[in-house]
């Protein structure tokens, strides 16, 4: 018998709990940083409160997993990799900045999950924020949905 979308977020939480559970926090290969980890207890939880709605339809799951998964995916390549001894470390300067944001439109006190998909890219907004890459916020205020 096929598993429901329910079912189906469920083992995705399972499976994003024992990453999380077996994921080192360091600066050696294989290793992850200390954000990587809390990013992925934020999904988790996510998915978590979207698993406990109740008679939810569908859709709502299947978006749910497909969330969860892409934050999976996110952490296994943000894993630290050896470094190459041809390669120097990298420059404080090139090391990756967010900002926050606000969605556009979200209503103040409003609660939830709410996701842009942009190109290839899914954005998650919590409670109508989000912390973003300083070139995909120009992106996102270009195509008018931030504040």
């Amino acid at each position: 018998m096929a598993k429901t979308k329910h079912e189906k977020l469920i083992e995705a939480i399972t499976a994003a709990l024992l990453l999380r559970e077996e994921a080192v926090v360091g600066e050696d290969e294989g290793q992850y940083t200390q954000g990587v980890i809390d990013e992925l207890s934020i999904a988790i939880e996510l998915a978590k409160e979207v698993a406990d709605m109740p008679d939810s339809e569908p859709t709502v799951y299947e978006d749910g997993t497909t969330v969860l998964l892409k934050s999976i995916n996110v952490f296994k390549a943000a894993q630290i990799k050896s470094q190459n001894k041809d390669q120097p470390p990298q420059p404080e300067s090139q090391k990756l900045t967010l900002k926050g944001v606000v969605l556009k439109g979200w209503p103040e006190g409003q609660k939830g999950i709410h996701t842009l998909h942009l190109k290839e890219r899914i954005i998650t907004f919590i409670d109508g924020e989000a912390e973003l890459p300083e070139q995909m916020v120009e992106n996102l205020q270009k195509a008018g949905y931030l504040e």
